[in-house]
Order: C-alpha cells, then structure tokens, then sequence
C-alpha cells in the first residue's frame, strides 16, 4: 500500500514536470520568426514611440562613482534614419552631428567643412554618437536567435550591414511587454566592448546606463528628458546646409 501511494506521487510529480515542459516549449514554438521581429518592434517602441521626435538628453559621466562631466544634446530623430545632434552645454555650442542612412558627419563651429566621422565616435565617457543618434535596432539589426531564460527572452541580434556601431547585440527583453532591459553589444572581433541597463520612466525607456567591459570602474548614464514630436525641415539634413552657425532648430 506504502509503495503504491509513494508510485502515484512519482507520476503526478512525474506528470506535473512534463506539463511544465511542454508549456514551456510550446511557449518558445509561439515565437515565430515573425513574432520575434515584431517583439524588437515593441522594444523599439519603449525608446521611442514616434518616428520624427525631438529627445532632451543627458550625458553624465562617472569613475569610481564619483561623477566627472555632464553634457546635454538635443536629438532630433526623423525617419528614413535620419538623426541630428545639437550640443547644448556651453562649451560645445555650435557642433552638431548629422546621420543620414550609415554616414556621420561632424560640424564644428570654425570649420567650414562637414567633418567624417563614425558611430564610434566618442560623445561623452563611455558613449559614442551612435548610442544616441539611433534609437531603433529593427532598422539596423535582425533577429537571428532568440532564448528564454528566467529573466526574460533573450534576443542575439545581427547587423545587417557594417557600418554600425556593434555586429552583434544580445538583447534581453521582458517577457511579458518586450521592455527591453539589458544589451550587450559585441564589436566584429567577437569581444564585448559595453553593457547597458536600462530603465523605466513611465511607458518608455527613462535612461540607460553604459558599462565598459575593459575599464569595469567607467560609467556613462544617458537620460532621456523629454520627448517631444517633431518633424524638422528638410535643410537641416543637407551637410551644407549645416555648416551654417546662424542656424535656429
């Protein structure tokens, strides 16, 4: 009698095990490649939610948590990826960064010429122009993988062309939203080059924090202000334009 009671237990545990397996399997089926896209779509959405918009950004610089240097930029980002970065703080009044498709340029305020640059360019501490003048990774990477883990659902994304900043991103997302909470971002050698947090500030990404993997003791956080929709006008995307310092955003 003892026995059989200890046999009926095993099976029910036994049975419960499998249920959670299978629920868990046909959890990750659900994914389609169609689904998994549209999930970095989402995430997308919580950095930002129109496709022409003016962002008030932050950059503030730690090491050893003690905070060094703090810049302030406006972003205006604009479809058919298009970005324009305006410096704020004092010191820097007069540059701006144009992004148009994969090419970056940089204007100084005595140069008369549109200056190259890459998305690696630095923008303050452990940012580069490229963390802030993107802010859509379903324009520049895709999904090639996707786990679930405890923490949420894992995304490996792969750039589609190489120009970007990182080859590879691994994106964890909230399973329950697709908030995204954490990246690591991968330089072509394969190694880690950053890692960034990010939080919550109502129904959108508030600010993200930006980890060097080489220099653990360096941090960078990026906070987003204000979000505000805006079209901007044509010229302001023409490098001759830009040269220009009488210019009013």
């Amino acid at each position: 009698m003892f026995n059989s009671v200890i046999l009926a237990m095993l099976l029910m545990l036994l049975s419960a095990s499998n249920t959670s397996w299978a629920q868990e399997q046909e959890s990750e089926q659900a994914l389609s490649k169609q689904a998994i896209a549209d999930a970095l779509n989402k995430a997308d959405q919580f950095r930002s939610k129109y496709d022409n918009a003016k962002v008030a950004i932050k950059v503030s610089q730690y090491e050893a948590e003690q905070l060094l240097t703090v810049r302030e930029f406006d972003v205006y980002t604009q479809s058919q990826q298009r970005a324009l970065v305006i410096y704020k703080s004092k010191s820097e009044l007069g540059q701006k960064v144009l992004m148009k498709g994969n090419d970056y340029w940089m204007f100084l305020p005595k140069s008369r010429r549109p200056i190259r640059i890459t998305p690696m360019q630095k923008l303050l501490g452990e940012a580069a122009i490229g963390d802030i003048a993107t802010m859509r990774w379903s324009d520049d990477y895709q999904v090639i993988a996707h786990h679930h883990k405890a923490q949420g659902i894992e995304m490996t994304l792969q750039a589609k062309h190489e120009k970007v900043s990182y080859q590879t991103i691994k994106l964890l997302v909230a399973k329950e939203n697709f908030f995204p909470k954490q990246a690591e971002m991968f330089l072509s050698s394969g190694r880690l080059a950053k890692t960034v947090n990010f939080t919550a500030r109502g129904d959108r990404v508030g600010s993200m924090l930006i980890r060097d993997k080489v220099q653990r003791n360096k941090m960078t956080q990026v906070e987003y202000q204000d979000f505000e929709a805006i079209t901007l006008a044509e010229k302001f995307f023409n490098p001759q334009i830009l040269i220009r310092n009488d210019l009013r955003f």
